[in-house]
Protein backbone atom coordinates (compact mmCIF):
# COMPACT_ATOMS: atom_id res chain seq x y z
CA UNK A 1 0.00 0.00 0.00
CA UNK A 2 2.79 2.45 0.90
CA UNK A 3 4.68 1.67 -2.32
CA UNK A 4 1.52 2.15 -4.36
CA UNK A 5 0.82 5.50 -2.65
CA UNK A 6 4.38 6.64 -3.30
CA UNK A 7 4.06 5.68 -6.97
CA UNK A 8 0.83 7.66 -7.30
CA UNK A 9 2.36 10.70 -5.61
CA UNK A 10 5.25 10.57 -8.08
CA UNK A 11 2.75 10.27 -10.93
CA UNK A 12 0.95 13.36 -9.64
CA UNK A 13 4.18 15.34 -9.38
CA UNK A 14 5.15 14.26 -12.90
CA UNK A 15 1.83 15.41 -14.37
CA UNK A 16 2.08 18.73 -12.56
CA UNK A 17 5.53 19.21 -14.04
CA UNK A 18 4.33 18.35 -17.55
CA UNK A 19 1.59 20.97 -17.27
CA UNK A 20 3.84 23.75 -15.96
CA UNK A 21 3.52 25.92 -19.08
CA UNK A 22 -0.24 25.51 -19.14
CA UNK A 23 -0.48 26.43 -15.46
CA UNK A 24 1.53 29.58 -16.04
CA UNK A 25 -0.85 30.59 -18.83
CA UNK A 26 -3.88 29.81 -16.66
CA UNK A 27 -2.55 32.00 -13.87
CA UNK A 28 -2.35 34.93 -16.26
CA UNK A 29 -5.86 34.23 -17.58
CA UNK A 30 -7.23 33.97 -14.05
CA UNK A 31 -5.75 37.35 -13.16
CA UNK A 32 -7.87 39.15 -15.76
CA UNK A 33 -10.87 36.84 -16.29
CA UNK A 34 -11.50 34.77 -13.12
CA UNK A 35 -9.49 36.16 -10.16
CA UNK A 36 -11.09 33.74 -7.70
CA UNK A 37 -9.23 30.91 -9.42
CA UNK A 38 -5.73 32.36 -9.02
CA UNK A 39 -3.18 30.06 -7.42
CA UNK A 40 -1.94 27.92 -10.31
CA UNK A 41 1.66 28.81 -9.47
CA UNK A 42 1.42 28.61 -5.69
CA UNK A 43 -0.85 29.10 -2.71
CA UNK A 44 -2.66 32.41 -2.30
CA UNK A 45 -2.92 33.83 1.21
CA UNK A 46 -6.60 33.68 2.26
CA UNK A 47 -8.15 37.13 2.23
CA UNK A 48 -5.40 38.72 0.14
CA UNK A 49 -6.28 41.11 -2.67
CA UNK A 50 -6.21 39.49 -6.10
CA UNK A 51 -6.98 42.43 -8.38
CA UNK A 52 -3.82 44.57 -8.18
CA UNK A 53 -3.18 44.09 -11.92
CA UNK A 54 -6.82 44.38 -12.92
CA UNK A 55 -7.75 47.79 -14.34
CA UNK A 56 -10.88 46.81 -16.28
CA UNK A 57 -13.63 44.29 -15.55
CA UNK A 58 -14.53 43.59 -19.18
CA UNK A 59 -13.02 40.08 -19.13
CA UNK A 60 -14.73 39.15 -15.88
CA UNK A 61 -18.12 40.44 -17.05
CA UNK A 62 -17.84 38.79 -20.48
CA UNK A 63 -16.89 35.43 -18.98
CA UNK A 64 -19.77 35.64 -16.51
CA UNK A 65 -22.20 36.41 -19.33
CA UNK A 66 -20.84 33.50 -21.37
CA UNK A 67 -21.25 31.11 -18.42
CA UNK A 68 -24.83 32.29 -17.85
CA UNK A 69 -25.63 31.83 -21.54
CA UNK A 70 -24.23 28.29 -21.55
CA UNK A 71 -26.20 27.48 -18.43
CA UNK A 72 -29.40 28.90 -19.90
CA UNK A 73 -29.07 27.13 -23.24
CA UNK A 74 -27.29 23.84 -22.46
CA UNK A 75 -28.44 22.89 -18.95
CA UNK A 76 -31.48 25.04 -18.20
CA UNK A 77 -33.20 23.72 -15.07
CA UNK A 78 -36.57 24.84 -16.38
CA UNK A 79 -36.24 22.72 -19.53
CA UNK A 80 -36.04 19.02 -20.32
CA UNK A 81 -32.57 19.53 -21.71
CA UNK A 82 -31.59 15.95 -22.53
CA UNK A 83 -33.16 12.58 -23.30
CA UNK A 84 -32.16 8.93 -23.39
CA UNK A 85 -32.10 6.53 -26.33
CA UNK A 86 -30.71 3.08 -26.97
CA UNK A 87 -28.08 2.33 -29.60
CA UNK A 88 -30.65 0.23 -31.48
CA UNK A 89 -32.98 2.35 -33.71
CA UNK A 90 -35.67 -0.34 -33.73
CA UNK A 91 -35.87 -0.32 -29.93
CA UNK A 92 -36.25 3.44 -29.87
CA UNK A 93 -39.44 3.04 -31.92
CA UNK A 94 -40.93 0.65 -29.36
CA UNK A 95 -43.56 2.41 -27.21
CA UNK A 96 -42.68 0.50 -24.03
CA UNK A 97 -38.96 1.21 -24.41
CA UNK A 98 -39.61 4.87 -25.17
CA UNK A 99 -41.84 5.23 -22.11
CA UNK A 100 -39.22 3.58 -19.92
CA UNK A 101 -36.44 5.84 -21.19
CA UNK A 102 -38.65 8.92 -20.72
CA UNK A 103 -39.28 7.90 -17.12
CA UNK A 104 -35.55 7.39 -16.53
CA UNK A 105 -34.82 10.81 -18.03
CA UNK A 106 -37.33 12.40 -15.65
CA UNK A 107 -35.75 10.59 -12.70
CA UNK A 108 -32.26 11.85 -13.62
CA UNK A 109 -33.48 15.42 -14.09
CA UNK A 110 -35.21 15.25 -10.71
CA UNK A 111 -32.01 14.00 -9.08
CA UNK A 112 -30.13 16.90 -10.69
CA UNK A 113 -32.64 19.47 -9.45
CA UNK A 114 -32.52 18.04 -5.91
CA UNK A 115 -28.72 18.24 -5.86
CA UNK A 116 -26.19 21.06 -6.24
CA UNK A 117 -25.69 20.30 -9.92
CA UNK A 118 -26.86 23.64 -11.33
CA UNK A 119 -24.67 26.00 -9.25
CA UNK A 120 -21.67 23.70 -9.71
CA UNK A 121 -22.09 23.37 -13.48
CA UNK A 122 -22.32 27.17 -13.65
CA UNK A 123 -18.95 27.40 -11.91
CA UNK A 124 -17.69 24.79 -14.37
CA UNK A 125 -18.85 26.97 -17.27
CA UNK A 126 -16.93 29.93 -15.79
CA UNK A 127 -13.78 27.84 -15.79
CA UNK A 128 -14.50 26.53 -19.27
CA UNK A 129 -14.78 30.07 -20.62
CA UNK A 130 -11.64 31.24 -18.85
CA UNK A 131 -9.32 28.26 -19.31
CA UNK A 132 -10.83 26.11 -22.07
CA UNK A 133 -11.54 23.14 -19.78
CA UNK A 134 -13.37 22.25 -16.62
CA UNK A 135 -13.54 19.36 -14.16
CA UNK A 136 -16.94 18.40 -12.75
CA UNK A 137 -16.91 15.58 -10.21
CA UNK A 138 -20.04 13.57 -9.32
CA UNK A 139 -20.59 11.18 -6.43
CA UNK A 140 -23.47 9.90 -4.33
CA UNK A 141 -24.48 12.27 -1.55
CA UNK A 142 -23.51 11.34 2.04
CA UNK A 143 -25.38 8.22 3.17
CA UNK A 144 -28.07 9.28 5.64
CA UNK A 145 -30.78 6.72 4.94
CA UNK A 146 -31.17 3.34 3.17
CA UNK A 147 -31.34 3.44 -0.61
CA UNK A 148 -30.31 6.19 -3.00
CA UNK A 149 -29.30 9.36 -1.18
CA UNK A 150 -29.04 11.66 -4.17
CA UNK A 151 -26.10 13.15 -6.03
CA UNK A 152 -23.38 15.58 -5.06
CA UNK A 153 -21.30 17.59 -7.54
CA UNK A 154 -18.04 19.52 -7.29
CA UNK A 155 -16.57 21.87 -9.88
CA UNK A 156 -12.94 21.26 -8.99
CA UNK A 157 -10.71 24.34 -9.17
CA UNK A 158 -8.38 23.65 -12.08
CA UNK A 159 -5.43 24.98 -10.09
CA UNK A 160 -5.76 21.87 -7.91
CA UNK A 161 -6.17 19.38 -10.79
CA UNK A 162 -3.63 17.37 -12.78
CA UNK A 163 -4.85 15.18 -15.64
CA UNK A 164 -3.60 12.54 -18.08
CA UNK A 165 -5.07 11.30 -21.37
CA UNK A 166 -5.27 7.94 -23.09
CA UNK A 167 -4.12 7.21 -26.64
CA UNK A 168 -7.33 8.68 -28.04
CA UNK A 169 -6.96 12.04 -26.29
CA UNK A 170 -9.63 11.27 -23.68
CA UNK A 171 -8.98 12.18 -20.06
CA UNK A 172 -8.59 8.93 -18.11
CA UNK A 173 -6.80 10.13 -14.97
CA UNK A 174 -7.52 13.12 -12.73
CA UNK A 175 -5.72 14.04 -9.52
CA UNK A 176 -7.41 16.56 -7.23
CA UNK A 177 -5.48 18.14 -4.37
CA UNK A 178 -7.59 19.59 -1.59
CA UNK A 179 -7.03 21.11 1.83
CA UNK A 180 -8.88 19.75 4.86
CA UNK A 181 -8.30 18.82 8.48
CA UNK A 182 -7.87 15.23 9.65
CA UNK A 183 -11.27 15.36 11.34
CA UNK A 184 -12.90 16.54 8.11
CA UNK A 185 -11.20 13.77 6.14
CA UNK A 186 -12.35 11.15 8.63
CA UNK A 187 -15.88 12.52 8.50
CA UNK A 188 -15.94 12.38 4.73
CA UNK A 189 -14.18 9.06 4.14
CA UNK A 190 -15.15 7.33 7.35
CA UNK A 191 -14.54 3.67 6.46
CA UNK A 192 -10.91 2.57 6.26
CA UNK A 193 -9.62 6.09 6.87
CA UNK A 194 -11.51 6.40 10.13
CA UNK A 195 -9.90 3.26 11.56
CA UNK A 196 -6.47 4.37 10.33
CA UNK A 197 -6.82 7.86 11.81
CA UNK A 198 -8.09 6.58 15.14
CA UNK A 199 -5.08 4.28 15.35
CA UNK A 200 -2.65 7.14 14.67
CA UNK A 201 -4.23 10.11 16.38
CA UNK A 202 -3.28 9.41 20.02
CA UNK A 203 0.40 9.24 19.18
CA UNK A 204 1.05 10.94 15.85
CA UNK A 205 -1.82 13.37 15.28
CA UNK A 206 -2.42 15.17 18.59
CA UNK A 207 -3.55 18.40 16.90
CA UNK A 208 -4.46 17.12 13.46
CA UNK A 209 -8.16 17.54 13.97
CA UNK A 210 -7.76 21.31 14.28
CA UNK A 211 -5.12 21.92 11.63
CA UNK A 212 -5.39 21.67 7.88
CA UNK A 213 -3.45 19.39 5.61
CA UNK A 214 -3.37 18.25 1.99
CA UNK A 215 -5.33 15.33 0.64
CA UNK A 216 -4.89 13.93 -2.86
CA UNK A 217 -7.87 12.33 -4.58
CA UNK A 218 -7.49 10.20 -7.71
CA UNK A 219 -10.18 9.39 -10.27
CA UNK A 220 -9.29 7.13 -13.20
CA UNK A 221 -10.69 4.53 -15.57
CA UNK A 222 -10.81 0.97 -14.33
CA UNK A 223 -7.89 -1.12 -15.57
CA UNK A 224 -8.69 -3.18 -18.63
CA UNK A 225 -11.50 -1.02 -19.93
CA UNK A 226 -11.32 -1.17 -23.70
CA UNK A 227 -12.62 0.71 -26.71
CA UNK A 228 -15.67 2.90 -26.17
CA UNK A 229 -17.16 0.83 -23.36
CA UNK A 230 -17.43 3.72 -20.90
Amino acid sequence: MAANAERLLKRHDHLRGEQANYRSLCEELATFILPSQQGFLGDITPGSKRTERLFDSTGIAANGALAATMGGTLTNEALRWFGLKTTEPDLNDDDAVREHLDAETDAILLAFSQSNFYPEILEGYRQLGAFGMTALFCEEAPIERPGFNGLRFEAWPLKSVAIAEDGYGRVNTAFHELEMSADAAVGRWSTKLARYARALRPRDLPQAGRHGGSALRLVRDRAGRAGDRR
